[in-house]
């Protein structure tokens, strides 16, 4: 900063009051005074703020973590749906193109949800798990599904 100057009758003059508090301003305090003064007085409100933001930016981690970046499971019964499938077809109770449009219709199940989640064969996963997402092939009749042991006795006959 200049000097401070006051105009007087022409003549400039400097204050050497004012040039001297100025100084005093600028020169920084001792780190002893400077840890008096601050030492107790805000560090309960501190940590709280360092506690309530900690906590925060966690929660939000997780959040963010779990909504755009975590792996979703789904389970689709792919090996009981074709096996009632097959029953159907060699019972006669559908026709070729109705078999084909069952097929397509349960690709088409699969296909609407691959990129959503990786989808597994629920033969391969052991136990539920109330998050776990379980797809729902196209319907089929109640009777499509029969005693396995049953289907069993007819394979082997032919």
């Amino acid at each position: 900063m200049s000097d401070q100057v006051v105009l007087n009758e022409g003549n400039v003059k400097e204050e050497p009051e004012l040039n001297a508090n100025l100084l005093k301003e600028k020169q920084p305090k001792s780190r002893k005074e400077g840890r008096k003064e601050n030492r107790g007085e805000n560090k309960g409100v501190s940590l709280f703020t360092v506690f309530v933001v900690s906590i925060l930016s966690s929660v939000l981690s997780v959040i963010v973590y779990h909504y755009f970046f975590a792996v979703k499971i789904a389970v689709i019964d792919l090996s009981g749906y074709l096996l009632a499938l097959k029953n159907l077809y060699v019972s006669q109770k559908i026709s070729d193109e109705e078999l084909k449009a069952k097929v397509d219709a349960f690709v088409n199940v699969i296909k609407q949800n691959e990129g959503k989640y990786i989808i597994l064969n629920a033969e391969s996963v052991l136990g539920r798990n109330r998050n776990l997402v379980v797809l729902q092939p196209p319907s089929l009749p109640a009777n499509a599904y029969p005693d396995t042991s049953q289907l069993l006795k007819e394979m082997l006959k032919k």
